[in-house]
């Protein structure tokens, strides 16, 4: 770095250590340069390679191979420059850490004055393989040499004694003579301290190493890789600088600030190159730099930041070449970082970023942003909201009234990157006030749960993915309780004007100064400059935002705010019934095509999504214009970052598939706007138009062995919806889109048969948690011998025996009956039709060996009358029939 000359201090005199050198990449290197500036110098290669041994390069590790092949390493570099240089008998300062063993309490009376000493070294090396180089020796190199010397002494004393002293002498000397050398190396001071440390954080430590790191280095001890920060900067002589590759945790969390703001306030930051993720092909991020342990007032520090996004991974040839080409590249004062809250390593920060943390104040003196409820067993206590009955969930709960005679009550838990609304996946296990959750204990009594913050349970406010993808998404709440991966923020005033705020580029360009890492703490946010102007516009515009967010949401049944599918006909046009829950005059259905009505919603989608992007453009601009940051950032929002949907006709078929299997099964009716039927009391007066199944088994069969089986029930439901006259036409348009051979109503049949299950299941999984399927599939096995549906809500105890008498042995025979018939026709077939006959026959007969096998199991299953309580959920309930219904992976 040019920071003291080499000529000036004498070559032969700088002293560099790498004190975790591993294999000693780091030394071999520095043995070439060190080499370049000898003969710089006017050494000859070989003098400098004898001087670099003796004088420069030292190392130290726990592991005694690894120090076995730097020591090979480094000599071999030295005889790349001198070729006898094995014949001098030197010795390379590079060790493996040995641990004190051997040595009674009797024995440091040898030492003489020097025996305290001679105790305390020999006691900082117990267990020094465990602790390595991060060892700390409370020993002055003075007190060091007095010892060195008592121990030479003790040496030329024993050759005048007795055979036994002699021999005792050589025991001890023994002993402390390695344990003398690695102190000495611990001991001096460095002019360059090189390494690549250990990684491994708190949690991954055994309980030796995890209380010497509390004991030793309690400001660095959340991870090895800055304890070894610390220790490599008290390595250094005054004038010297330490160099190392770390992950970059210590430049924001806040668990590192100590070590920050000493660095800051003690030290100089020289230089360093940022590349991001992905260097050595795993997945955390990486910098590199160089500290001078002197303190260089408003010294202008150069700094290469070598990514764009936190999520982006290059490749090391990208960053290369971006590195040479001086892209990515900022001087920045380090005084400046101690006036951002945490004192993040922020160096690409700008004026106006310091201003705008100096003139306003943080967020957090207007919001209070908490954790909320930990279950801390999710499997009990939370479900996603589809799986309970629809009366034993408690939607509509506040801070001042929670009703009684509810379970469950919604549970905002973090979810997948989605802006303004959304997300409400689950409910949670509240019943009495959560009675039972807030008692759960261990084995030894100890209250395991965690129900933080109850006062601003059901209140309105803020919720968020603690981890995301690198980009805030606060969305509005209300009549939730919170917790798990999502937190929750809460203010008396203008907790609109803060969500437009923290979904903003603004937002996220503070964040990135105080912790760009893929998980947003709470404390990073309430350390966001907070300026409150321009409210009316901004409150507007983001009740807009949440509107088309929430219109967005409930277009999908997986929100149970969900009216009806965007395609079936009035849904549209009929919306004020629709939101009133039900139609105030009978339903006419007139002529209709579904690729119209896919026409007109894609163009609703567009339109959604158009606004809400030019929302966010314009929310953009405001907080660009309140902070001043015209010169930092733009308004732009990219598509990919609009989290609504738009239209898309492969899933939008599938969906209507979907609603219509609904409406087979009574969950939703063409007569009802939202959920007919999710448990609870039955409603026959919501069914005119459409009438469900009778006995919650619709049968899925490979030809027309029913006249109400799934294919047939979806053709009527189609003739219903949208009229006789443009069935064909509306079937064709669902089957092109589907794919398959054959004719519209072949292709329906083999996406029932071969996906629709597995597209059921992908639909109703929540990123984190599973598949957790609504319409349980009965299946026979691969040959679809047998395959139905039924509707986990309306299960019965007897409908597994209904199942077997009704379906299962009527298939049977007519399996039989279509054997005797393909048997009677290949008398009479010849040529292509009998090959054909004989290829259907030997189908139809594994169909029928493989139902007769899953008979026999239904029957023991029937016999049992299982019974099952929704409030176990999918996964407690759907492993009962596990030997006779189809595998959710």
């Amino acid at each position: 770095s040019g920071h003291f000359d080499v000529k000036e201090l004498g070559i032969k005199d700088c002293v560099l250590i790498d004190p975790c050198m591993g294999s000693g990449h780091i030394l071999v290197y520095m043995f070439d340069v060190l080499e370049q500036i000898y003969q710089a110098y006017g050494y000859s290669a070989r003098d400098a390679a004898r001087m670099i041994i003796e004088n420069n390069l030292y190392g130290l590790d726990i592991d005694d191979r690894c120090s076995q092949l730097a020591y090979f390493a480094v000599m071999m570099k030295a005889r790349q420059y001198d070729r006898r240089i094995l014949t001098y008998g030197l010795r390379p300062n590079i060790l493996a850490i040995v641990e004190s063993d051997g040595l009674e309490a009797e024995d440091f009376s040898r030492f003489g004055k020097a025996s305290a000493t001679a105790r305390q070294i020999y006691n900082a090396f117990i267990d020094a393989k465990i602790y390595g180089s991060a060892i700390k020796i409370d020993c002055s190199l003075a007190r060091l040499e007095e010892l060195e010397k008592a121990v030479d002494e003790m040496e030329v004393m024993s050759d005048y004694g007795s055979l036994f002293a002699q021999s005792e002498c050589d025991r001890i000397t023994g002993i402390i003579h390695p344990i003398l050398i690695q102190a000495r190396i611990l001991i001096q001071k460095y002019h360059i301290v090189v390494t690549n440390p250990p990684y491994m954080g708190a949690g991954n430590m055994d309980s030796k190493l995890s209380n010497f790191v509390k004991k030793n280095y309690p400001d660095t001890k959340s991870d090895l890789s800055t304890v070894f920060m610390e220790k490599t900067i008290s390595m250094l002589s005054l004038d010297g600088m330490m160099a190392m590759i770390n992950i970059p945790v210590w430049m924001f969390i806040s668990s590192y600030e100590k070590l920050r703001k000493s660095i800051l306030n003690e030290n100089t930051i020289m230089t360093m190159v940022h590349p991001g993720r992905g260097v050595f092909g795993s997945d955390f991020g990486t910098t590199s730099f160089v500290i001078s342990r002197k303190k260089i007032n408003r010294f202008n520090a150069s700094y290469a930041r070598l990514f764009t996004e936190q999520v982006e991974v290059k490749s090391n040839e990208i960053r290369k070449q971006q590195f040479l080409e001086k892209k990515g590249r900022y001087n920045s004062i380090q005084n400046n970082f101690l006036s951002i809250p945490g004192s993040p390593i922020a160096y690409w920060a700008k004026n106006n970023d310091y201003k705008a943390f100096a003139e306003n104040p943080s967020l957090g003196s207007f919001v209070s942003a908490v954790k909320g409820l930990d279950t801390c067993d999710n499997d009990r206590f939370t479900r996603t909201w589809y799986e309970p009955s629809i009366e034993s969930i408690g939607f509509k709960a506040t801070k001042t009234d929670v009703p009684l005679g509810y379970r469950w009550f919604p549970y905002c838990k973090g979810g997948d990157f989605r802006r303004w609304y959304g997300n409400y996946n689950y409910v949670v296990d509240w019943e009495n006030n959560g009675e039972v959750l807030r008692n759960l204990r261990d084995d030894k009594g100890k209250i395991k749960s965690r129900p933080q913050n109850i006062r601003f349970y059901f209140n309105p406010g803020l919720t968020w993915s603690s981890i995301t993808s690198g980009k805030l998404s606060m969305r509005y709440m209300t009549y939730s309780i919170f917790g798990g991966g999502g937190s929750g923020m809460f203010s008396a005033s203008n907790i609109l004007f803060i969500q437009g705020l923290l979904n903003s580029v603004v937002a996220a360009h503070f964040l990135d100064m105080l912790n760009p890492t893929l998980n947003i703490l709470v404390g990073d946010m309430l350390n966001i400059p907070y300026c409150l102007k321009r409210t009316t516009p901004v409150i507007n515009t983001v009740n807009d935002c949440i509107s088309i967010s929430k219109s967005d949401w409930d277009s999908f049944e997986t929100s149970w705010d969900f009216k009806s599918h965007p395609l079936v006909p009035l849904a549209m046009e009929r919306s004020e019934q629709l939101s009133a829950g039900m139609y105030s005059e009978a339903r006419t259905r007139s002529v209709s095509l579904i690729s119209d009505r896919y026409a007109r919603w894609e163009k609703e989608c567009l339109d959604r999504f158009n606004s809400l992007k030019a929302n966010e453009e314009e929310l953009n601009r405001i907080f660009i214009d309140i902070y001043g940051l015209q010169d930092e950032l733009t308004p732009e929002v990219e598509d990919k970052d609009v989290t609504v949907r738009k239209a898309d006709l492969s899933r939008e078929i599938r969906s209507l598939i979907s609603y219509a299997v609904g409406c087979m099964f009574g969950r939703y009716s063409l007569d009802y706007a939202g959920l007919a039927y999710a448990g609870g009391e039955w409603d026959s007066s919501r069914y005119s138009t459409y009438i469900p199944d009778r006995d919650n088994v619709i049968p899925i069969c490979d030809d027309d062995y029913f006249e109400d089986d799934i294919v047939a029930r979806f053709v009527d439901f189609i003739r219903v919806a949208y009229g006789e006259e443009t069935l064909e036409e509306n079937l064709q348009f669902i089957a092109n889109e589907l794919g398959g051979t054959g004719t519209a109503r072949d292709k329906i049949r083999q996406y029932f048969l071969g996906s629709f299950f597995a597209d059921h299941c992908a639909t109703y999984q929540v990123t984190g948690s599973g598949k957790r399927p609504i319409y349980w599939l009965f299946s026979s096995g691969k040959k679809n011998g047998f395959k139905a549906l039924i509707y986990m809500h309306r299960y019965q105890p007897d409908t597994i025996a209904r199942m077997r008498t009704d379906y299962v042995h009527q298939l049977q025979a007519k399996y039989r009956t279509v054997v005797e018939e393909i048997e009677g026709r290949i008398e009479g077939a010849r040529g292509s039709e009998a090959a054909a006959l004989k290829k259907r026959l030997a189908k139809v007969k594994d169909q029928a060996e493989e139902l007769r096998v899953y008979e026999e199991k239904i029957h023991h299953l029937a016999d049992q009358m299982i019974s099952i309580d929704l409030d176990d959920g999918f996964k407690h309930n759907y492993p009962l029939f596990k030997d006779v219904v189809e595998k959710v992976k």
